[in-house]
């Protein structure tokens, strides 16, 4: 049985943080045109901010997708066909360097207050407007490699459904149809980006420098929209909650972030989860048996050292600490910030780790996707291609 998307599922993910992103940033930046008070400008602020989350899932089964699209490695690529080889160089770093971008705008915007908001808003557009640059040039070049390059599609024609499931195990069918690696890197994206999120929110409440009235509740139902809403247009809602006509540094009510840190949990959880179903379909006690479900043989496939003299902390093992770093931490952000909303201490003890896990997980997970599981976990085994222009062939995508 076929995967249901061929060759990957990049060319799906792709295009809903490219859709959103446009869109969200002509709207805002054009909002002086007449809807600067109006819902039409939070509509454009949440495809910001849903365009962002995103491009991390897009950008992470883009690394894995290549993979599948150049599986000889783009060092081999390059002696073949160079040109090809440097439109994909440029498509992974431009597109790179707009989904952090792009996470950071976001983060940023839903941390700062209203005031900083109201100051930093030109900067914000002038970095939204870079942004889309970045993409849309990223862009163009993911569509070179695909039409100009012929890089990635299938020539044996569409993929179809079997009329009946062949006879397999259900976790073989599910590998095979949807790709355990695959589902673990993009299950991962959303989860890094849900987590990235989570930090701003929880930046936001614990930076109050007032707290509006029981009546916040009623009358601002839509709090998520809140968050992003047009700073104008929440200054006379807050005085109104206020009642002396003062308005709060921070007059827009924050989201609740406990709930959302649970989401992001949730999202770690199945993260892991998808992991462990990736070396069970690929890691055994016998070698090429794959598919068995033995703790010993997943034990091994984390823990030991891949080569004879290799490093005693393997990437793997490195990368299953990190990630249950990120779901303990993630629950103890949930119970603070349900319990402590404004104890900034509290979030600056925990949110440091999680922030430093964070980054740590995705260079592992950079190294493991890129340059496989075995080696250390402070750099490559070989120049990453990449970075090197050199056309010397070697080990780099496995």
């Amino acid at each position: 049985m076929d995967e249901l998307i061929r060759p990957n599922w990049h060319m799906a993910l792709v295009h809903f943080p490219i859709g959103l992103l446009v869109v969200g940033t002509l709207v805002e930046v054009f909002s002086f045109l007449g809807w600067r008070r109006s819902s039409f400008r939070t509509f454009g602020r949440w495809a910001i901010l849903l365009g962002a989350i995103f491009a991390v899932p897009a950008t992470f089964n883009g690394l894995y997708s290549l993979n599948t699209v150049v599986p000889e490695g783009l060092a081999a690529l390059e002696e073949t066909n160079p040109a090809a080889a440097e439109t994909i160089r440029d498509h992974l770093w431009m597109n790179a360097a707009a989904t952090g971008a792009a996470v950071l705008l976001a983060v940023l915007w839903i941390a700062l207050s209203d005031t900083w908001r109201d100051r930093l808003s030109l900067v914000f557009k002038l970095a939204l407007l870079l942004t889309l640059g970045l993409v849309l040039v990223g862009a163009h070049h993911g569509g070179d490699i695909v039409y100009a390059h012929k890089i990635g599609p299938h020539d044996e024609g569409p993929s179809t459904l079997p009329t009946t499931l062949p006879d397999m195990p259900v976790d073989k069918l599910l590998d095979q149809a949807l790709n355990a690696e695959q589902t673990h890197v993009t299950v991962s994206g959303f989860a890094v980006a849900l987590a990235c999120v989570c930090l701003g929110w929880s930046i936001r409440a614990s930076s109050r420098s007032e707290d509006l009235s029981a009546q916040d509740e009623a009358a601002n139902a839509h709090r998520i929209a809140a968050a992003f809403a047009p700073d104008m247009n929440t200054i006379a809602d807050a005085r109104a909650l206020l009642g002396e006509g003062v308005v709060s540094a921070n007059h827009t009510p924050p989201v609740r972030a406990g709930r959302f840190w649970l989401l992001a949990t949730l999202l770690l959880l199945l993260s892991a989860g998808t992991g462990i179903w990736y070396l069970a379909m690929n890691e055994s006690t016998s070698p090429g048996a794959g598919g068995q479900w033995d703790v010993e043989a997943l034990r091994n496939a984390i823990s030991t050292p891949l080569e004879e003299n290799g490093p005693q902390l393997t990437r793997r093992f490195a990368h299953t600490i990190t990630g249950l770093v990120l779901i303990g931490d993630s629950i103890l952000l949930a119970l603070a910030a349900a319990t402590a909303r404004r104890n900034r201490l509290l979030l600056l003890i925990l949110a440091v780790p999680m922030v430093a896990a964070l980054a740590v997980q995705v260079w592992l997970g950079v190294l493991l996707v890129t340059d496989g599981p075995q080696g250390t976990v402070t750099k490559f085994n070989e120049p990453l291609s990449l970075i090197s222009e050199s056309t010397e062939p070697g080990h780099v995508l496995s």
